[in-house]
């Protein structure tokens, strides 16, 4: 749900009735909502909180105003619900295609798009649980290096050796960490030490 707010800003305007003067504000924020959402190609449900007119009438025709305004310069679809006594429209439009955010970006590659990534700890335990799974469905076999960011490398030796340790002593191999040349955090690489073999997937 998209939710957009008007109000008057630093605009006060000249005229000497406040009803109007926020009626004439509210016209050009119609005007310009109707712009953004073919720009930002906004879709789904929208809620527009204009300002509050007491004025029936004015009500009136800004929502004839706005419904106008879609029809004409927006060619996708949308339904628009009567402005409310609290300044309230609500109303639903079809998008199609990219939003601009997604036309003019990509989805980071840390992160994928979601905004965070997996801490230290996480990432570490990750690591450890992916060295395991190769060795236990035996695709990697002997002894094997691990490369891997020089943060994770500190945290895996300073905290986590026993955990390599155990590894070892479970699938009888040595475990070898070293430093990967990355700056990312969530990239690793397991391989097969020399003298050791790999299996396919």
């Amino acid at each position: 749900m998209t939710v957009i707010d008007v109000n008057t800003s630093r605009f006060t305007g000249t005229s000497s009735s406040l009803e109007e003067t926020i009626f004439k504000t509210n016209q050009e924020a119609a005007e310009e909502i109707v712009r953004q959402l073919r720009l930002r190609n906004v879709g789904g449900l929208i809620v527009i909180d204009f300002i509050d007119m007491s004025s029936h009438s004015n009500r009136q025709k800004l929502f004839r105003q706005f419904e106008k305004m879609l029809k004409e310069k927006d060619k996708f679809q949308s339904v628009v619900l009567r402005v409310s006594e609290f300044g309230l429209v609500q109303m639903t439009r079809k998008r199609s295609g990219k939003t601009l955010q997604q036309q003019l970006t990509s989805k980071c590659s840390c992160c994928g798009g979601t905004g965070f990534t997996k801490s230290l700890q996480s990432e570490a335990f990750a690591v450890l649980h992916r060295i395991h799974e190769m060795l236990a469905q035996g695709k990697i076999l002997g002894n094997i290096t691990v490369a891997v960011h020089k943060e994770t490398f500190n945290f895996l030796i300073n905290t986590q050796y026993n955990a390599i340790l155990t590894l070892e002593r479970e699938f009888q191999c040595k475990i070898t960490l070293a430093v990967a040349d990355t700056d990312r955090l969530n990239v690793y690489n397991i391989y097969p030490s020399r003298g050791s073999s790999e299996k396919g997937a």
